[in-house]
């Protein structure tokens, strides 16, 4: 894994974008298509919550 997409960095990165006027992101899964839904899932259980500050605003 990236240094960079580690997910204990994830809150401190996403508010620097932020704070740079970024509002929008992409979300590209890699993998084959059969695991796109598990994929979503696990996305939404373990990423979403770390960037719920970004989204109350």
């Amino acid at each position: 894994m990236r240094r960079w997409a580690h997910r204990s960095r994830l809150p401190n990165v996403s508010a620097h974008f932020s704070a740079a006027g970024v509002r929008h992101a992409v979300l590209d899964l890699l993998g084959p298509y059969e695991q796109r839904t598990a994929q979503i899932e696990r996305f939404a259980a373990e990423v979403m919550p770390l960037l719920k500050d970004l989204t109350e605003a």
